[in-house]
Order: structure tokens, then C-alpha cells, then sequence
């Protein structure tokens, strides 16, 4: 993480499913689930602090839950949701969890990078990070990584 941190002015970064996620998204009040529509299907977001790889640091875990289809409880989580989550160091007022999640989304929309200010880079690089740092952890690596640099 600190690679990415010194490279990038933000980052995004798709959060596989691990038991430090499950955790943090059980610490989500009901109350704070919002209902949101992306990619033309209704689902809730929230965010909460979220400790990759089992580090003392906490970044912003933006998480969109979506009702599952089979109406089946997950053995793992105990709810009827299917959960999906983006890890990001952007704490500005525009990142709400909406932004967050349709920019991730978008991040390979020609289309949509070219309005942001900011260029937009694709992290290559950093992909050897995080399949160094899987290799020294039993966590799933991130399934992606999008960085802003300024």
C-alpha cells in the first residue's frame, strides 16, 4: 500500500472477498446503507474503515451490496446480499461512495477520464506490488488497481 500511496495522488482498488472484508462490512449500521442504481441495477452502498492485509492503517472501503438472486442466506456472511467493495485513500468532499463506484466502474471509458483534470493512469507497475505482497500474505491479491497521479 505504501507503494501505491507514494505513486499515486489517489487510488482504487477492487477489494476481493477475504474474512477482513466480511468483518468490516458487519460493522456497517443497517441505517448507513443507501440505495443506489449502478450499471442499471438497484443496490445499496456504504463504506466503512477496512485494514488490507492485515496492516494498521485503515483506508475507506466503499461497499455496494446487492440482493442475491437465489434469496439464499451466504453461509460466510449470514445475509441474502452478495457483496462487492473498492478500497481508496480519496477522502475529498467529490468522492462520495457513489463517485467512487461508477468512476471505478468507468475507469476505461475514454469518454469519461478525459473530463477529470487529473491524469489517469492505469497502475502496470504496481501490479508486481501486489503480487509481491500476496506472495508474503495468505490474503487474495486486489483484483485491480486504478491511480490518479497529479
Amino acid at each position: 500500500m505504501e507503494e501505491a500511496e507514494k505513486n499515486c495522488t489517489y487510488f482504487y482498488i477492487r477489494i476481493d472477498e477475504s474474512q477482513s472484508l466480511r468483518d468490516a462490512i458487519k460493522d456497517i449500521p443497517e441505517t448507513e446503507w443507501k440505495p443506489a442504481l449502478i450499471n442499471n441495477k438497484k443496490v445499496e452502498i456504504a463504506d466503512t474503515p477496512f485494514f488490507p492485509f492485515n496492516g494498521k492503517k485503515a483506508y475507506r472501503a466503499i461497499v455496494q451490496r446487492r440482493k442475491r438472486k437465489d434469496e439464499q442466506f451466504d453461509i460466510f456472511t449470514g445475509s441474502p446480499y452478495a457483496y462487492y467493495a473498492i478500497m481508496t485513500n480519496n477522502e475529498t468532499p467529490i468522492a462520495t461512495n457513489l463517485y467512487v463506484t461508477q468512476f471505478y466502474n468507468q475507469r476505461g471509458d475514454s469518454k469519461e477520464t478525459s473530463i477529470y483534470s487529473t491524469t489517469i493512469l492505469i497502475v502496470i507497475a504496481c501490479l508486481s506490488l501486489f503480487l509481491m505482497l500476496t506472495w508474503f500474505t495468505s490474503l487474495p491479491q486486489p483484483s485491480a488497481l486504478l491511480c490518479l497521479s497529479g
